[in-house]
């Protein structure tokens, strides 16, 4: 749940009555939302391998960095416009996601030699546009930095 406010003073971020309240830097908003209490669920333990796995193959500085310029274009596609994605880590976890799905690659076992092996398209950012694995953007040529 998101509220939006007129009456919280610009700059006033923390927690009060179990609800914690930012600012988001963007569009100088104020956001209120209620604190994040995990439930136990059977579908955490596999999701949390598979992130893990996936960080654990530590992408380079460029890639990461292809991710953050790409994610201005993705921002700006119209399908986005009411969800963008906050950083580059929103639109890795979309990319390995969607290639778990459409491949069928189990995302807690992957690791940088069956990237490399098998040519999946998560090598790099062009690559996954190219592979519908994310939307295609202008420009989205020049991200060709190898994860």
């Amino acid at each position: 749940m998101k509220c939006r406010t007129r009456n919280i003073p610009v700059g006033f971020t923390g927690t009060l009555d179990d609800m914690i309240y930012y600012t988001r830097r963007p569009n100088g908003r104020v956001y209120a939302r209620r604190r994040f209490t995990l439930k136990d669920h059977p579908s955490h333990k596999p999701f949390a391998n598979a992130t893990r796995g996936i960080y654990a193959l530590n992408p380079s500085r460029e890639y990461r960095q292809n991710l953050a310029d790409y994610m201005i274009g993705y921002n700006r596609l119209e399908a986005n416009e009411a969800k963008p994605a906050q950083c580059w880590n929103n639109l890795y976890n979309k990319l390995m996601f969607a290639m778990q799905r459409q491949m069928g690659i189990p995302l807690a076992t992957l690791t940088r030699q069956m990237i490399t092996d098998l040519n999946l398209p998560c090598r790099s950012v062009k690559n996954a546009v190219e592979a519908g694995l994310l939307p295609m953007v202008k420009s989205y040529e020049r991200f060709g930095a190898e994860m």
